[in-house]
């Protein structure tokens, strides 16, 4: 009898051994899949004073970091490159680049090959740079496809009126096709199908003749 309750002992701690690391793995997968139904989060200003940017901090060392806080360090050095840089890139003056997160992001990720569904750095579509852009820069989670990122904005079609962060849109009479995000002075960065990630300029004849217009993401402050 005592053999028996030993038997039905193990048996029940392997079962609950088993539905553990069952439980664990469904945990894990869960946890690396994010909603299917991503939202845009309300009231959060793109650009200007009062941005929502993730933190970046300028110091005089010679290696960047990460600080105690989690936010970004950067060197004197490295932020002088990056301004002039993309300074030259956009055609604005380099003190009027500020947003170093933002131009921090697109420097990891200026000519990453352009890929149709892809999401990391081997290859990326127009979508998914503008929703990791969002994640990573703004901390606002964008859904996937270009066209449902245009349903979730406020149409901006005066280029005049753009902003720092906004989205601009692409395509034909009947569809939009591409999105990308606008930086400054007609210039904005996306996923080009021949050129990877890059930075284009919307007075281009090819960019010009196919823009729909801007996104304002619903809810945003001025």
């Amino acid at each position: 009898m005592g053999k028996l309750n030993s038997i039905t002992i193990a048996a029940a701690f392997f079962m609950l051994v088993l539905a553990s690391c069952h439980t664990a793995k469904n945990a894990t997968h869960i946890a690396s899949h994010p909603s299917k139904n991503p939202k845009f989060i309300d009231h959060v200003t793109i650009g200007g004073k009062g941005s929502n940017n993730i933190q970046m901090h300028v110091i005089q060392g010679k290696h960047d970091y990460k600080g105690s806080d989690g936010t970004i360090v950067i060197t004197k050095k490295e932020r002088v490159e990056l301004q002039e840089k993309y300074a030259e890139k956009v055609g604005i003056p380099d003190k009027k680049i500020q947003n170093l997160s933002l131009y921090t992001f697109i420097n990891q990720w200026y000519g990453v090959p352009y890929q149709l569904g892809g999401t990391d750095k081997d290859g990326i579509d127009c979508s998914g740079f503008a929703q990791r852009l969002y994640a990573e820069v703004y901390g606002i989670d964008l859904v996937r496809t270009a066209y449902e990122q245009f349903e979730q904005c406020k149409s901006i079609r005066n280029s005049d009126k753009l902003r720092e962060g906004y989205l601009v849109f692409f395509g034909t009479k009947k569809r939009i096709t591409h999105v990308g995000v606008y930086l400054g002075n007609n210039h904005f960065v996306h996923a080009s199908t021949s050129e990877g990630v890059t930075i284009s300029s919307l007075d281009d004849p090819y960019w010009q003749s196919r823009y729909a217009g801007g996104g304002k993401i619903v809810g945003a402050e001025e």
